[in-house]
């Protein structure tokens, strides 16, 4: 709720300065199902990393004039990540939920840059079925990014984009375990490079339908190490999305 509440809070921030421009208003909302592949590696102990596939429904909003835009994004899981394993005596349930706002500014020559600020939460909830256990580790990465980006039209074929960004974010993992409701947390920053391609084509007046790849390429830096000794982590997720965009004057 905290963060929903900050969202909105910076949207009011770069919202005047898009209406102010003198180019009409107009607005896109966006639909996009992602196919995401996430990983966690400890850097100490990488035989005790995770990996898990999710897929999720990604909503956009999309306010611009002219050069300028402000764009909105929740990103949640609609098919999670289920497996069980120990011959049947571990279920093992993964989520992704992100949101963010991003203002982008176009140079010319098909250049762009951009900043904003997401968030991101990853829960990994282990259960042993006998009851005897329940662990619900929680990786959290909150903060702002900027990057550039670049885009080409080939007419009628469509247009091809990539961008370019990195992000500097407060980080946090909690341990909690849901039989004692002992948690334990630590805290520190995540910090490293996305970038992304994406084909995007009309497909009637005012509908567009875009297919892309994006990677996030990160590492956590513990600053508590009071969780495990494993301290530093790698997080890389892969995403291969389908999008669809309808735009409003």
């Amino acid at each position: 709720m905290k963060n929903g509440l900050r969202l909105v809070g910076l949207a009011m921030l770069f919202f005047p300065a898009v209406l102010l421009a003198d180019d009409p208003l107009q607005f896109s909302a966006s639909t996009a199902i992602n196919f995401k592949t996430g990983q966690y590696l400890p850097k100490l102990d990488p035989d005790t990393d995770f990996k898990f596939k999710n897929t999720t429904l990604d909503l956009g909003f999309t306010l611009f004039t002219g050069r300028y835009y402000v764009a909105l994004n929740y990103d949640t899981t609609i098919k999670e990540d289920y497996t069980v394993i120990n011959k049947g005596t571990i279920e093992v349930e993964s989520t992704r939920l992100d949101q963010g706002i991003t203002a982008g500014y176009d140079i010319g020559g098909g250049l762009g840059v951009f900043l904003g600020y997401k968030t991101g939460k990853t829960e990994q909830d282990t259960v042993r079925t006998n009851g005897t256990t329940a662990i619900l580790i929680s990786y959290y990465d909150k903060g702002p990014f900027a990057g550039v980006s670049y885009g080409y039209s080939f007419g009628k074929a469509g247009s091809f984009s990539a961008s370019l960004a990195y992000a500097n974010m407060d980080g946090e993992i909690r341990r909690t375990n849901e039989i004692t409701e002992v948690t334990q947390r630590t805290t520190g920053t995540t910090s490293g490079l996305s970038y992304g391609i994406k084909w995007t084509k009309e497909v009637r007046e005012g509908r567009t339908l875009a297919i892309g790849f994006k990677r996030h390429d990160y590492d956590f830096k513990d600053k508590d190490m009071a969780v495990s000794r494993t301290g530093d982590i790698s997080q890389k997720f892969d995403i291969i999305y389908v999008q669809m965009s309808d735009f409003f004057n």
